[in-house]
């Protein structure tokens, strides 16, 4: 997923779609929508209209993503795997990273 706007960005159906291939799912309450802002260049910023999710952070080693608590998710080489990581804290709270400063993901590519 690509996000290059400063305007409000939310989940498309294709992108939650991947998020349930990789094995995520809606939260069981409810189907609000993810929605990315970029609130300056390098950071991403998750919430749904009734909640803050979380947050994508670019640094030199990639990206940084962080659950809405402020627990470390990881570091990741594309934004898509810390966006997802972000998405399963509240898709699926038991199934998100738990890791913390030594964990990295990578693309299974």
């Amino acid at each position: 997923m690509t996000i290059a706007t400063d305007a409000p960005a939310p989940m498309t159906a294709l992108s939650l779609d991947a998020a349930d291939a990789a094995g995520a799912t809606q939260p069981a309450g409810g189907t609000e929508c993810v929605t990315w802002r970029i609130p300056t260049a390098g950071l991403w910023v998750a919430e749904t209209p009734s909640a803050y999710l979380g947050m994508v952070d670019h640094s030199r080693d990639g990206f940084v993503a962080t659950s809405s608590t402020g627990r470390d998710l990881g570091v990741f080489a594309t934004l898509a795997d810390a966006q997802l990581a972000v998405y399963r804290t509240w898709s699926t709270p038991d199934a998100a990273p738990r890791a913390g400063w030594t964990f990295r993901g990578t693309a299974a590519h």
